[in-house]
């Protein structure tokens, strides 16, 4: 058996049948050319109609030899739900784990460019952040689970100020900040910062999140030293990728209706 097994539900819409069910049976055409995955079955589920719209699910049964395999599908065919049935329960190094997700974060980065597509965020009225933490407060969270981390972003505000409180109210909800340093990006024109951040998170699937909302130019895991990729682990970013994407999929269907040409009556 691969290394991981799962099963990915994809569904397909639309307002004409037949589109709606070639639609799915391309994608899974796709998906055998392509050889990330290997399919081992196929199930799909009868087509339904309601007002006047299309609507067909299909249950594939996937394996994958590896976990960067694993996420590139995920993001790759969109299933709308993602199960995880059985993994060979494996440590890797932090440091391998953060290449894997590094090929994602390349994949997310052409997205966005591609597009013009990017998550923003408005910085709450009279925020304040929270930055510094004790020896003990280190050791707490450390004993407890959570992942030491530094990360890099750019941003494109000028002041330093603002560069710095517009990222951390971002991620206020996830992390434990306990240092943070700005600079001019030197070598580039114009007055771009880095944002750079040493923190702590509780959960590895909050730190994917903030790397495919933020795309940041650096990722470190600091402590610990290696990731056990358990089952439950694996589904937890299965989902979060699922879930990730499927938001990133309807911010560019609403993007392109906004900038359709405008009707020739």
């Amino acid at each position: 058996m691969s290394w991981i097994a799962g099963l990915f539900f994809i569904e397909s819409q639309g307002n004409h049948k037949e589109a709606v069910e070639k639609s799915l049976e391309g994608l899974i055409e796709k998906m055998k050319t392509e050889g990330i995955a290997e399919i081992i079955n196929t199930s799909y589920d009868e087509t339904l109609e309601e007002n006047d719209n299309f609507s067909k699910t299909v249950e594939i049964e996937v394996e994958f030899e590896n976990l960067t395999d694993f996420m590139k599908s995920v993001i790759t065919y969109g299933p709308s739900a993602v199960e995880i049935l059985e993994t060979e329960k494996e440590t890797i190094s932090s440091e391998k784990f953060i290449e894997s997700l590094g090929e994602i974060l390349a994949i997310t980065k052409n997205i966005y460019n591609k597009y013009g597509v990017f998550y923003k965020y408005v910085r709450p009225r009279g925020y304040k952040p929270k930055i510094g933490l004790t020896e003990d407060q280190i050791d707490s969270l450390l004993d407890q689970g959570a992942l030491q981390i530094k990360i890099i972003v750019e941003t494109k505000e000028t002041d330093r100020r603002k560069a710095r409180d517009n990222f951390l109210s971002a991620v206020d909800q996830d992390l434990f900040v306990n240092q943070v340093k700005t600079k001019k990006l030197s070598g580039k024109e114009g007055t771009n910062l880095l944002v750079a951040v040493e923190a702590f998170v509780y959960e590895l699937k909050d730190l994917i999140s903030i790397i495919i909302q933020h795309t940041p130019v650096y990722v470190e895991i600091v402590e610990p030293e290696t990731i056990e990729l358990t089952q439950l682990l694996v589904q937890d970013i299965g989902v979060e990728l699922a879930n990730l994407y499927f938001d990133l999929t309807h911010r560019l269907a609403h993007h392109k209706m906004e900038n359709l040409p405008p009707k020739i009556n």
